[in-house]
């Protein structure tokens, strides 16, 4: 076991899993006196550089020989990065007890069957408030405003001392009743003496704090009352306090709403039955309803705000929808920040959208269109100043973005040698006494695929090297005796264009390696005669390509791939 157990009661450990080198896939480790503690087990979605896959999740193979060591898991909240992991790693952890919010976790047990996920989850509702003991950890579930409801950030007490977990936060006093961060109660920890604060990371590099949740109530209302025809607002499905919005500004501007996207519906349906979301009787109608309406009575609820090719929003603007078709008196409001990785989906978005004549408006050209549910540097630094930890651990970031919150933080006298910028798998010591950084653990992210099947390091290298390089098959069959030549056919695939020059091109290859192939005698071992092919085709590919395609070797219906 490359770190040993933590057992000294003075002392806690920090290991981060996932979450510190990119934004998602959050899962953190705290272990006192040989207990673990976790928070969070969240995925992130691929992007254009992992082709073929389709979410990544962390690497915990450090856990699976301390499972019967881990006494609970808590769950911040019930977004994808911080429960999407759930229904590939929970009987992997040992099915340890989940605590969150009501609505946290029926969103984990729904993920769980959308994925076919079959373990039973251990789940422990908490209150906004309410203090519980799991192993030698005395946690309390503190009130967080962020972009859905029932957020959590934590107050974990143990031997060693106070750790305060923000999770996703902001400080929004213009939040929904309920859902505002409890500021008073951060305020109260500063005399306790707090060890350490691990706080959200995503927007530290953004000047002063979020858009106020009012003025993109305003400016929704503004929308409405302005646009001639129908409105489309996209948002996030999880984003309830924008849906209740859009439900308020279309009833105080006379029209009805109508959702498209599965997983609005589910969403809103479940926040409905949670009593988080709730609208006049005949305000939201079915879509066939809606376009039988005057156009400026209509405001359609669609996901897909990042452009996905299978979102509602995406469908609409390619026509899916015909009675509910785009047109120059519509308006299409993107409330939703653009996930990095996003940026041709929702170009190409844009185009279709403009081909229908409607008008997009995003946060980029009206900013209170969407309010990040992540805190700024001003509303960062407040944090800090009301908890005043003796340690700060920036998380929910890469470096980039947890140092520059570590700067916020040293600006403002907090010594630089207690701020922590913790890599995932970066496992450092706590105590009262001192801080003492340990072994660094090897934890590269799980690649599955959009099936939710595992993959490979090597298969996603190989389909890198497919789609920037291309694809060279090669076909030999060995000689029945010593004075007849190899057979070589050569098959490309994205190599050059279609038609003299890619057959010349192959041609030459062909004779280079049948001249590579003269003095080698038939009885040559596969593997010796492979890594000759494969020195020869790369040699000459770098000549005419700049670069080498994968290689497919066949030796006799014996298939041969270059691995690199």
């Amino acid at each position: 076991m490359p770190l040993p157990v933590c057992d000294h009661p003075d002392q806690i450990r920090l290991l981060p899993l996932g979450g510190h080198n990119e934004v998602g896939m959050n899962l953190l480790v705290m272990e006192h006196q040989g207990a673990l503690l976790l928070f969070d087990c969240g995925a992130r979605f691929a992007d254009s550089g992992t082709p073929g896959v389709g979410r990544l999740l962390p690497e915990i193979s450090w856990l699976h020989q301390r499972r019967a060591d881990i006494c609970g898991l808590l769950l911040s909240h019930g977004h994808e990065d911080h429960i999407g992991a759930l229904p590939w790693l929970y009987a992997e952890l040992g099915a340890p007890p989940l605590f969150g919010a009501p609505f946290t976790l029926e969103l984990a047990r729904r993920n769980g069957v959308a994925q076919k996920s079959t373990p039973d989850l251990d789940r422990h509702a908490v209150a906004p408030g309410e203090t519980f003991t799991c192993g030698p950890f005395v946690i309390e579930a503190l009130s967080i405003s962020h972009s859905i409801p029932a957020n959590y950030g934590w107050i974990v007490r143990c031997a060693a001392g106070i750790l305060v977990h923000s999770g996703d936060f902001r400080l929004d006093p213009a939040a929904p009743a309920g859902q505002r961060t409890d500021l008073a109660r951060l305020a109260r920890l500063a005399d306790e003496e707090v060890l350490v604060l691990l706080a959200d990371s995503t927007n530290a590099g953004q000047q002063g704090g979020a858009t106020s949740s009012d003025q993109v109530a305003r400016q929704l209302q503004r929308q409405l009352a302005e646009t001639p025809g129908m409105v489309v607002l996209s948002t996030f499905a999880s984003h309830l306090t924008r849906l209740q919005q859009a439900f308020s500004a279309a009833r105080n501007n006379n029209r009805r709403v109508a959702l498209l996207g599965a997983s609005l519906i589910d969403s809103c349906a479940l926040a409905s039955q949670q009593g988080l979301l709730s609208s006049p009787p005949g305000l939201v109608v079915p879509p066939e309803e809606l376009a039988r309406l005057p156009r400026a009575q209509r405001l359609l609820l669609a996901s897909g705000c990042q452009g996905e090719p299978q979102g509602a929003l995406a469908r609409l603007a390619g026509g899916a929808w015909p009675a509910l078709a785009l047109q120059t008196t519509d308006s299409v409001l993107l409330s939703a920040r653009a996930i990095p990785g996003n940026e041709l989906a929702l170009q190409r978005l844009a185009h279709r959208i403009g081909q229908q004549g409607a008008r997009l408006l995003t946060p980029a050209e009206i900013p209170d269109l969407h309010s990040s549910g992540h805190a700024g540097a001003t509303e960062l630094r407040l944090l800090h100043a009301l908890v005043r930890p003796r340690y700060l651990v920036p998380t929910h970031g890469h470096a980039g973005l947890r140092q520059q919150q570590a700067l916020l933080a040293q600006t403002d006298g907090h010594e630089p040698g207690h701020c922590l910028l913790l890599d995932n798998g970066q496992a450092v010591r706590l105590s009262r006494h001192g801080s003492q950084r340990e072994t660094t653990l090897s934890c590269p992210p799980r690649l599955y695929g959009p099936a939710g099947e595992p993959q490979s390091e090597t298969a996603l290298r190989q389909r890198r090297r497919l789609a920037h390089q291309g694809l060279l098959i090669a076909r030999l069959r060995r000689p029945p005796a010593t004075a007849k030549p190899w057979q070589v056919q050569l098959v490309g695939r994205g190599l050059w264009d279609a038609g003299t020059l890619a057959a010349a091109r192959l041609r030459q290859l062909t004779e280079a390696l049948e001249q590579e192939l003269t003095s080698v005698r038939p009885e040559t071992p596969t593997a010796t005669v492979e890594a000759l092919v494969q020195r020869c085709l790369k040699r000459h590919c770098k000549r005419q390509l700049l670069g080498t395609p994968l290689l497919v070797i066949l030796f006799d219906d014996e298939v041969h791939l270059d691995s690199q």
